[in-house]
């Protein structure tokens, strides 16, 4: 015979705590109490029950067990430990599961913690740039009342510029009209310094006009001096030239003539002397005929007055290393005190190849020339700013030490 509990629906062995109720019914004794904990009623006829009216049941039962019995306790056992693998696997299943949620748990609240940190960063960012924008909204609105305030003032410059130039390009009359029209004395007085400067810049710039073309006309008196001078100088150049030439003809002659000791060079020199003087003379003459016919007297005065110029000036060119320099000539000393003939004709080799009797030119007169005294007369210089920028410039400078101050002002009662 088998017991069967009703309220676990198994057997009931002789081993386990066995309890009855007053009404006859057995159960388990942990079965029973669960039950009476939630209800006061037996589990099979629903009689009241309390903990005091059950029972403990002793009964005796052989040892023998039935095959049967074995069988279903063996099926029994084979499904109890296969629910227990299910269960250990589901268990083991849960457990990694909860493992995995654990450790996603931490990630989460790792990044939790993370997006607070990291919103409370934004936090105070936004919080510090919220302040930022209120100092650059304030800064803003300062640079804003005084580009105004600077606005303003051009503009009233830009007025007074305009009737400034309208002052300083119209007539007397058309000024006198818009000085008459003004009402404000502070406008009225910077039109007078205006004009007033305007008329000293003008002043000014008539002197150095004046004293410009009094500095050109120097210059250009001193170029056609100088060009004067260049063009003595070549002249004296080409008579060097020429007489360098004549003596270089004469030397010829004379080597020819030591070669040929037949013939006498005394002689010879006598005879072309003769001949070159003759010609000489007729040369002389016929210049002097020619500047008496068609010479004209300013001619004569260029000419002295180049002569006196070279004699005068004291140019850079007498350096060694210049074009200008003149290189001494070759001294060619012929003695006549050993040429009886030369001695007593009175003549000496002119250096062209012949004799001439020797000329004394007269010394120019050395005088420096006379300094104009033009440049000695200057007017004054008008005094004060003429300038209407730098009045404006100084006027601007005044505000802005003003608006500092203002600005300074502010601060210390902010």
């Amino acid at each position: 015979m088998n017991m069967l509990c009703t309220i676990c629906n198994l057997l009931i062995i002789h081993v386990e705590n066995i309890y009855v109720t007053k009404c006859g019914h057995i159960f388990h004794f942990h079965c029973l109490s669960q039950w009476i904990s939630s209800s006061k009623t037996c589990p099979q006829c629903r009689n009241q029950i309390t903990k005091r009216s059950i029972f403990r049941v002793y009964p005796t039962i052989t040892n023998e067990v039935p095959g049967a019995i074995v069988t279903m306790l063996r099926s029994r056992l084979d499904d109890t430990l296969l629910q227990l693998r299910k269960q250990t696997e589901k268990f083991n299943e849960h457990k990694d599961l909860l493992i995995d949620a654990r450790v996603k748990l931490h990630n989460h609240l790792q990044q939790k913690l993370s997006n607070k940190e990291e919103l409370r960063n934004k936090d105070l960012t936004i919080f510090a740039l919220e302040e930022q924008i209120k100092q650059l909204k304030l800064v803003q609105n300062e640079e804003v009342s005084e580009l105004k305030e600077e606005n303003e003032s051009l503009k009233k410059n830009i007025q007074t510029l305009n009737s400034l130039q309208k002052v300083l390009n119209a007539t007397s009359d058309d000024v006198e009209q818009m000085l008459e029209g003004y009402t404000d004395i502070r406008t009225v007085a910077k039109l007078a310094t205006a004009l007033k400067r305007e008329l000293c810049e003008s002043k000014s710039k008539e002197n150095e006009s004046r004293d410009r073309l009094q500095a050109v006309k120097e210059e250009l008196h001193f170029m056609n001096f100088l060009l004067i001078v260049l063009q003595a100088k070549l002249l004296v150049t080409e008579e060097k030239a020429h007489v360098a030439q004549k003596n270089y003809e004469y030397l010829m002659k004379k080597r020819k003539a030591l070669e040929n000791p037949n013939r006498s060079f005394i002689n010879d020199s006598q005879e072309s002397s003769i001949k070159q003087m003759k010609p000489n003379e007729e040369l002389n003459s016929g210049t002097v005929l020619n500047d008496t016919n068609t010479s004209f007297p300013s001619e004569h005065a260029l000419l002295n007055s180049t002569r006196n110029a070279i004699s005068i000036l004291d140019l850079p060119s007498t350096s060694k290393t210049s074009i200008f320099h003149k290189k001494e000539q070759a001294k060619i000393q012929l003695s006549q005190e050993n040429d009886p003939n030369l001695s007593s004709m009175n003549i000496a080799y002119d250096g062209l190849g012949g004799h001439s009797k020797l000329d004394t030119f007269p010394v120019p007169n050395t005088r420096q020339p006379l300094k104009s005294l033009v440049h000695n007369l200057r007017q004054p210089a008008a005094a004060g700013n003429q300038d209407i920028s730098n009045m404006l410039e100084k006027e601007k400078t005044v505000t802005g030490k003003g608006k500092g101050k203002g600005k300074g002002k502010k601060k210390a009662k902010k």
